[in-house]
């Protein structure tokens, strides 16, 4: 069995295919994956012609199960060494995307609603900034969450895609959400995805190293500022249960945009949910063949 690197454009014509040397890569929930591989130099596509930063995309296969579909997004390399290459998931790609802004029609593509099902916001924001020319097409047909929110985006507003999205899944109640690879579904998941049980890495055989990172908590007592009208709001979280154990560490996050109270109120829970919990990281690096 083998793990493989297809390549295409952007318009998906294929490229080519690379055996990677020493990939690396992490897997995240609601924020890109990423992963890093050497080619040989010697390789008719190590070349900027072939393998370019954001006009070549990969699909990254372990034991022919794709794991991760996205943007070449970085090339390097230097004389008698290998060409060296990142890559990061489509939802990188909504990190560079912002919702539209016309300034000689700034009402255009505004956008208000109150008490809105929560996945018919995000399917909403996704509609209207694909259709824009040029655009990465997503499809999406999650129905609806049971989760309800106000989401007002401001003329300009300068937060990425996966930003505004990654607020509204933070909230409580909270939901995850990917992009699938191969099939570029924008998928959402009340309360939570959970496990992936579909490939096993076992050591010695398809994984040639592990690396566990724990690197604590970012906080216990979170302080949530947003914009106001007359004076900046203000929301104060704490867990004393979390104090007891870790003692008390203070954190603060800043929206600056936001001026609903009850708005900020459910951001701040979020927050704090998300400041608690530890962070873990695991690296895998897979054996490019095996068997």
């Amino acid at each position: 069995m083998s793990s493989r690197i297809e390549l295409s454009t952007i318009d998906g014509e294929r490229v080519g295919q690379v055996i990677p040397l020493d990939p690396s890569f992490t897997f995240t929930i609601n924020e890109p994956s990423t992963i890093t591989f050497d080619m040989s130099d010697s390789h008719r596509l190590a070349n900027i012609q072939y393998i370019e930063p954001y006009a070549t995309d990969f699909a990254f296969y372990v034991q022919n199960t794709c794991l991760m579909e996205g943007m070449i997004t970085a090339v390097g390399g230097e004389d008698e060494s290998n060409f060296q290459v990142a890559g990061s998931s489509w939802e990188h790609y909504l990190e560079r995307r912002h919702y539209p802004f016309i300034p000689t029609n700034p009402t255009l593509y505004r956008y208000a609603v109150v008490a809105r099902d929560v996945f018919t916001i995000v399917q909403d924001v996704l509609t209207t900034v694909q259709s824009l020319p040029y655009s990465l097409q997503l499809n999406f047909n999650n129905g609806t969450s049971g989760i309800t929110r106000n989401l007002r985006i401001e003329p300009g507003d300068t937060e990425s895609v996966l930003e505004i999205i990654g607020q509204l899944s933070e909230q409580k109640p909270a939901f995850d959400f990917e992009i699938v690879p191969l099939t570029r579904e924008f998928k959402m998941y009340a309360p939570q995805k959970g496990a992936f049980k579909d490939m096993r890495l076992v050591k010695k055989k398809n994984v040639s190293h592990i690396r566990f990172d724990d690197e604590g908590l970012e906080g216990n007592s979170v302080l949530t500022l947003g914009a106001g009208t007359s004076s900046k709001l203000m929301k104060l979280k704490e867990s004393l249960s979390s104090m007891a154990k870790y003692r008390r560490h203070d954190h603060s996050v800043e929206y600056g945009e936001v001026i609903d109270p009850n708005y900020l109120n459910s951001l701040a829970t979020g927050e704090l949910d998300k400041a608690t919990m530890k962070d873990l990281g695991l690296i895998v690096s897979i054996t490019p063949k095996y068997g």
